[in-house]
């Protein structure tokens, strides 16, 4: 039986499509906070947020951590009124027919996260959190080219934490990647 050489260089070498969920997360993030509106109801917690003046490059990059999180649960408790939007990626499932892994395709979901404090929950355009939800809708709903396959909305959920003093939804897209 002839000896398998390993690559030194692995993960590298490989691109399949487990090993690109970080670069997924990341092209999320970007969409995330270059976005005017959601980067505007995410940074200023007053009733006329998309009023404002549009956040800086520095200002919008400097919500990834704060109002931008990676997963549902923030790490720190809460001390301020703010919204933020946690992002996970999940149930990613590679293609598998006879257990032979294909790195041409694979399916997940994109789960949004979207808290907001009830006390600034009203804006003079409506409630922040179904501004928030309809503008990811407007982002994510049945797109491709975004650097994470393909998109479409799977599941829309109301959620509620810590003690009911942050409201919001979940907002969940099937995503999908043929390469």
């Amino acid at each position: 039986m002839p000896t398998i050489e390993i690559d030194k260089r692995y993960p590298y070498q490989h691109k399949n499509s487990l090993m690109k969920l970080i670069e997924w997360k990341q092209a999320i993030f970007d969409v995330l906070c270059n976005d005017d509106d959601i980067s505007r109801l995410l940074f200023y917690p007053t009733k006329d947020a998309l009023s404002k003046s549009v956040l800086t490059e520095e200002q919008k990059y400097d919500l990834v951590g704060t109002h931008i999180i990676d997963g549902r649960f923030r790490p720190q408790t809460v001390e301020k009124q703010i919204s933020w939007i946690g992002v996970d990626i999940a149930n990613w499932n590679p293609q598998e027919t006879f257990h032979q892994f294909s790195q041409r395709f694979g399916m997940g979901y994109i789960n949004f996260y979207i808290f907001c404090d009830m006390e600034i929950q009203e804006t003079y355009n409506g409630s922040r959190r179904d501004l928030i939800a309809s503008r990811l809708y407007d982002l994510f709903q049945d797109k491709s080219g975004l650097g994470i396959g393909h998109t479409q909305l799977e599941n829309f959920d109301v959620l509620y934490d810590q003690n009911n003093k942050f409201g919001g939804y979940i907002e969940q897209f099937k995503m999908w990647d043929l390469r």
